[in-house]
Parts: C-alpha cells; structure tokens; sequence
C-alpha cells in the first residue's frame, strides 16, 4: 500500500473527536492530540467546564488538522510527480 496517496477522513476525525474529545486528535496530529489532552483533560477532571469548552475546540482543530494534513498530502505526491518525470 502507497502511504503517500493516503488521506485521512474528515467524517472519522469528526466521530473520534465527538466520542474522545481531544484524544481524537491524535487521528490528525500527534502534537495538537498531546497539546489539547494535556490542557484539556485536567479542567474537565478538575473544574469540569473543559467540556463545554474544549471539546468543541477539539472538534474544530480537528477537523483543520485533517485538511491540512491532506493538502500537504496532496502538495507532496504532486511535488514527487513533477520530480519524478522531470518537469
């Protein structure tokens, strides 16, 4: 399998964030899934209105992460395309 066309889901991205919250991050970004669930998780522990607010941050930072992650996709199989054939 050529992990170079892959492209992550935004449909997944969006269920995973709904079900986990910020640990869905980790689908789209390993550094927004450490980040969010080290801010995030300890306020809804310890106060419990990280998620009123965080959770839907997740969703939406989410989501952005998974268009960004395929349009670097995309950007680099079309950059190996143009190296490739010489143009």
């Amino acid at each position: 399998m050529d992990h170079q066309n892959e492209h992550k889901s935004y449909l997944v991205q969006l269920i995973l964030n709904i079900i986990f919250g910020p640990l869905g991050l980790f689908y789209s970004s390993k550094l927004y899934g450490i980040v969010f669930s080290i801010t995030i998780l300890p306020t809804i522990m310890v106060f419990g209105f990280g998620i009123i607010v965080g959770w839907p941050i997740s969703i939406i930072v989410g989501i952005t992460a998974v268009g960004d992650y395929n349009r670097q996709r995309s950007l680099s199989r079309l950059k190996y395309k143009s190296v490739k054939s010489g143009t």
